[in-house]
């Protein structure tokens, strides 16, 4: 087992966790691994993250206005009177666009879990190399693929129940082309259904992309020993410091967003291309990367994974 050169130092572990530090270590680190500007580097990295990243693009739902009472619900009828003449033909596509989307998720989540570990492990050992990682972290990738599977499988399975809730109480007063409190009802509780089984959810996620995934790529070991000692080194006791850190990630993903809408902006929205976005934003996505390894860093030599072994 060979040890890379020019790695960063082991930082001395800190009297208490800080979630300010890792900020100027992880600029300087983003520094060192993306300048002076080499375009192949650049183009490899940025590709690794991308394909990291894939399926985590946000969007967004506009809801008609029915705030129009007296008037029937006029702009709803139309399109109310268009699913129940053509009801089968809506089900069938709704269960293909399901089955197709479902595909589409899977594929890109299993991509996804292998491009996780290698863009920690790119990030950390200033590598761009693709296709010796690709296959170094086949069966930690395969690992991480189900578990994520898993919680996809259930998050889908809430938005479901939420929609059929959420359809079910609203859709008398959809049927009769209003939104009055059936329908109101049916929103609220559809609603109260997601936040309940998505914020688990979510949390769930957002720990084994920061933590477990580093864990897994620092120890070599499946999701379920990088989850226990997780658990054990750096969540039991210190609620507070994850807290304060995902209120940190909250605000550099801010700063990062300004910065995603700039040069969006400027490159006359090349920026927002596939892949080509990325390459462009690489050095949010290497700080964003560098400034977790930095903050996990802090709990102790078994946690640096820039000064690591390559295995």
């Amino acid at each position: 087992m060979n040890q890379l050169p020019n790695l960063p130092p082991l930082a001395p572990v800190p009297a208490g966790i800080s979630v300010t530090d890792p900020v100027s270590r992880a600029i300087d680190h983003t520094r060192r691994v993306l300048f002076p500007f080499n375009a192949g580097k650049w183009l490899t990295l940025g590709f690794v993250a991308w394909l990291a990243h894939l399926g985590e693009g946000g969007g967004s739902f506009n809801l008609p206005d029915t705030s129009g009472r007296g008037g029937g619900g006029s702009g709803l009828q139309p399109a109310i009177d268009w699913i129940r003449d053509n009801l089968s033909t809506v089900v069938v596509a709704g269960v293909v666009v399901l089955v197709v989307g479902i595909a589409l998720g899977v594929l890109m989540t299993w991509v996804s879990s292998r491009a996780k570990l290698m863009f920690v492990d790119g990030v950390a050992r200033d590598d761009a190399s693709v296709e010796e990682p690709w296959r170094r972290f086949a069966e930690r990738g395969r690992d991480l693929f189900w578990v994520r599977f898993w919680l996809g499988l259930i998050g889908l399975a809430v938005f479901l129940l939420a929609l059929a809730i959420a359809a079910a109480l609203a859709w008398p007063d959809l049927s009769r082309g209003v939104f009055e409190q059936g329908a109101w009802l049916g929103l609220g509780l559809g609603m109260l259904v997601l936040i309940l089984g998505g914020v688990p959810l979510a949390v769930a996620g957002a720990l084994i992309d920061d933590f477990v995934v580093p864990c897994m790529v620092l120890n070599d070991e499946p999701v379920g020993p990088a989850w226990q000692r997780v658990k054990s080194e750096v969540i039991s006791g210190r609620i507070g410091t994850i807290v304060l850190f995902y209120l940190m990630k909250f605000v550099l993903a801010l700063v990062g967003a300004m910065l995603a809408f700039a040069v969006t902006c400027i490159t006359c929205c090349v920026a927002a291309l596939p892949y080509i976005g990325t390459v462009f934003l690489l050095p949010v996505f290497v700080f964003n990367q560098a400034y977790v390894l930095f903050f996990l860093q802090q709990f102790g030599p078994s946690w640096d994974v820039f000064g690591r072994e390559v295995r």
